[in-house]
């Protein structure tokens, strides 16, 4: 079925008329790949199985902590960022840590705990998180400016 982005189509085309004026062949033309993408996309998200999440008052305090020190993370990577401008031999490329990190399950408060911890960490400008691995119960995360996670293998940040 691919009336939903059929009907997009349409809509962005009839956009983009308005806007440009006219539409030649090889846009359209160029165009046609991009529908059977999108009717792929959508029939791929309308067979996906979503699991619900749960963050609970813990992730929600995790993630008001994480906003609280935007401001401490800012002026910590912005001070690395200067050394690095004034004393270029001095460069710091960054540390990529192994985080100890409970993967748990796909029960709703699991996939809610995870999204809290990955949008928590990576919220502040200092650190972003590269991956997560099941098997082993880690967090691979960057930081420009090393500096330790705390809050233990359940809610690290």
């Amino acid at each position: 079925m691919i009336a939903r982005p059929a009907i997009l189509l349409v809509a962005v085309a009839g956009l983009y008329f308005v806007l440009a004026g006219e539409v030649s062949q090889a846009e359209v033309i160029a165009l046609l790949p991009v529908l059977l993408l999108a009717a792929i996309y959508d029939r791929a998200g309308t067979k996906a199985q979503f699991v619900p999440l749960r963050i609970g008052i813990k992730g929600v305090s995790v993630l008001a902590r994480s906003v609280l020190a935007i401001v401490p993370e800012m002026w910590r990577v912005g001070g690395a960022l200067c050394r690095c401008i004034h004393h270029p031999a001095a460069t710091s490329p960054g540390t990529i840590l192994s985080v100890p990190f409970r993967f748990g399950a796909l029960k709703a408060e699991d996939v809610g705990r995870r999204a809290a911890v990955v949008t928590a960490v990576s919220l502040a400008p200092n650190g972003i998180v590269l991956g997560m691995a099941h098997g082993t119960d880690e967090l691979i995360v960057h930081q420009l400016v090393q500096r330790p996670l705390g809050g233990g293998a359940e809610w690290p940040g």
